[in-house]
């Protein structure tokens, strides 16, 4: 099938068109999408208060009942009667006792309606239960239950020393639906453990605080007891989503419910308020619909607005589409006319450059002639360092005949400093190779200076054979000669050190006897000494460096330190 070429015109409109509608359809998402959060964010806001509210109501309800429980603690005859016991083998307070505290019961009962029974418990075990409900009766194994005074929430409340717990359950039966306050009773003089008191109140408790909130048909409510895993103690809605609900709020997985929770700050208690994400949203329908329609206007006006603009845009083209096809044709007197927009601008610098590509070419043809030359020029130079080695070899042998040994040693110590500098070409050479060329050095000074200075060398042999960049040691020792022991009368001394450390650092020194520096500055800024300083820093990197001392018996100490793992600046050609 022949493909259809689209012109420059048609290309710049549906360009203009998709980016214009992909626009307006991310823009349109986005609004809806931000109205929508929008709605969740004000359920969510609403639903805080509400929660808020119905936690501010159980607080009241709860903290009116536990300023009776606390009312008790002054009642010095229900406290005697929880504490009191006459033989340990008991298992129920005595009638007068059961009196006093039923008395003190049914006091409290009276002015809290809402409580389904009360608990006292003395410390060795023994049990009484009072419940205006009449349902006293489902309690009686308890009575001979002589652990229940190890129950956990007898041990909580003991933890508690004195203050109140609220527990989302019927803390005796585990019955959920329920609230129960336990509270340890200690005498307020002694501070002694009298007994403990159980109230436990009914669900119309959670019924109240939750009515009349919800006005939607999902909407459910639910309490968890964070002190009992979490568990739902309360639940307000549709049975059949009760499970769906719950774990909805406590997975981790994407919940089709928008929630809205509240942390009590009176309890262990969580408040959770929920709603079916698709009720909530249903409200966005008609926001919706209308960001639709906003739409659909929007990209009719791109449409029409792309395709005049498009329009103004194709006649420039056209014209710069002429001229580069010309070009390609190799015509270069190109006379097509081009005004001053964006596009005639391409156009103009177009022809220039067209024009201008002919004599670049030929300065290039031009340039390429000149750099061979210089390339010849360059392998000829290389010629005269081997060409003036040859001739110390032959000066060599000629003072070998001639019997002039002094002249022989020098030339050959001089032939030795040529090899070793020129180093077939490479970068590196081998540490047993630099100290020769530094035994040669050495040579040629004693034989002016009439064996003047001694060299003394302590290079591990381990190191030896590693390879280090050439003439980074003897220019550190020529500067001990020059500077240090020429300027001093008697004899000199340089002791040249090289070890491996455990790091895999490689550390030379350099120390002399001589007159020492007068400046380190001035030292340090010496064209020799920072020509080899920078050669380490490009090749070894900024581990590496030279580094100076003036030690205290006098002279100067230099320590070179490299570190031959790193390469990263090695140049190319440097392992030649």
């Amino acid at each position: 099938m022949k493909r259809v070429k689209h012109t420059i015109r048609a290309q710049i409109r549906q360009s203009m068109i998709a980016i214009s509608v992909a626009f307006m359809l991310v823009l349109g998402a986005g609004f809806f999408l931000l109205y929508e959060r929008n709605v969740e964010s004000n359920y969510q806001d609403d639903f805080a208060y509400s929660l808020e509210m119905a936690d501010r109501i159980m607080r009241i309800r709860t903290d009116s009942v536990i300023e009776l429980m606390r009312n008790l603690l002054s009642d010095s005859a229900y406290m005697h009667a929880l504490y009191s016991s006459d033989d340990a083998e008991r298992f129920y307070f005595t009638s007068d006792q059961a009196r006093v505290l039923e008395s003190a019961s049914s006091q409290i009962t009276r002015q809290s309606y809402q409580i389904a029974n009360i608990a006292s418990l003395s410390p060795d075990g023994r049990l009484f239960l009072y419940s205006p409900l009449g349902d006293s009766e489902k309690y009686n194994k308890l009575y001979r239950d002589k652990t229940l005074i190890d129950s956990e929430w007898v041990r909580k409340a003991k933890e508690k020393n004195g203050r109140e717990t609220i527990v989302g359950e019927n803390v005796l039966t585990g019955e959920g639906g329920m609230l129960s306050i336990t509270k340890c009773m200690k005498n307020l003089e002694t501070g002694q453990i009298c007994g403990y008191m159980v109230v436990t109140i009914q669900n119309r408790l959670y019924n109240q605080a939750f009515a009349g909130q919800g006005r939607y048909r999902s909407n459910c409510f639910m309490v968890l007891d964070r002190s009992l895993h979490n568990r739902c103690v309360y639940y307000s809605g549709d049975e059949e989503t009760k499970g769906e609900f719950y774990h909805s709020f406590t997975g981790d997985e994407q919940s089709s419910y928008v929630f809205s929770s509240l942390d009590s700050n009176f309890s262990n208690f969580r408040l959770v308020s929920g709603i079916q994400r698709s009720e909530l949203l249903s409200e966005s329908l008609p926001m919706a619909v209308f960001i639709i329609a906003i739409l659909a206007v929007l990209i009719a006006a791109c449409i029409f607005v792309s395709w005049r603009i498009s329009n103004r845009i194709y006649l420039p083209l056209r014209r710069l589409e002429t001229t580069i096809q010309q070009a390609k044709e190799g015509n270069r007197n190109i006379t097509e006319p081009f005004d001053d927009s964006e596009i005639g601008l391409i156009g103009q610098e177009f022809t220039g450059l067209v024009n201008r590509n002919l004599v670049l070419r030929e300065r290039l043809f031009t340039t390429k002639i000149r750099q061979r030359e210089q390339e010849l020029i360059v392998l000829q130079e290389q010629i005269n360092p081997h060409f003036l080695y040859n001739t110390l070899d032959a000066l060599y042998c000629l003072a070998e005949i001639h019997g002039t040994e002094d002249i022989a040693v020098m030339v050959e110590a001089l032939s030795e400093t040529f090899r070793l500098s020129l180093n077939n070409g490479s970068q590196l050479i081998l540490v047993s190779e630099e100290i020769r060329h530094i035994q040669a050095y050495m040579t040629i000074q004693n034989m002016r200076f009439n064996q003047r200075f001694d060299l003394e060398i302590k290079i591990c042999p381990e190191i030896m054979k590693r390879s280090i960049l050439k003439l980074i040691l003897e220019p550190f020792v020529e500067n001990s000669v020059v500077h240090g022991l020429e300027p001093k009368m008697d004899r000199g001394h340089i002791l040249l050190k090289g070890e491996e450390l455990p790091d895999g650092m490689l550390l030379f020194t350099v120390q002399d006897d001589g007159v020492g520096v007068s400046s380190m500055e001035e030292l340090e800024k010496g064209y020799g000494i920072s020509n080899v300083r920078e050669r380490i820093q490009l090749y070894y990197g900024k581990k590496s460096g030279v580094f100076f001392e003036e030690p205290e018996e006098g002279g100067l100490k230099v320590t070179i330190r490299i570190d031959p793992e790193n390469k990263e600046n090695r140049m190319e050609g440097n392992e030649g």
